[in-house]
């Protein structure tokens, strides 16, 4: 297996679509075997308010993961401490 090399840093303006797409498709392959189909598009609609997932996105101030400049997950770090989001692809 080749190594690929891990870059963390602060997520740039621009990056919510992917965010939302890395945060959509991990949610609905991954916990499908824990929640209902009904909690999981609950959870991360089909549809999303893009306006709103920015400011979300702006406030969280999330660093992303990037492998082969792709970005492969995020996480943030609240000012109380506390993580919100913390994703990587599935």
């Amino acid at each position: 297996m080749k190594n690929r090399k891990i870059h963390i840093r602060q997520y740039k303006a621009g990056e919510e679509a992917q965010l939302w797409a890395l945060f959509y498709h991990t949610i609905h392959q991954v916990n499908t075997q824990d929640y209902t189909e009904i909690q999981i598009n609950a959870w991360a609609p089909k549809q999303v308010d893009m306006e709103s997932w920015i400011t979300k996105t702006q406030g969280r101030s999330p660093f992303v993961c990037l492998s082969n400049q792709q970005i492969v997950g995020y996480s943030d770090l609240q000012p109380s401490g506390n993580i919100d989001h913390f994703l990587c692809h599935y």
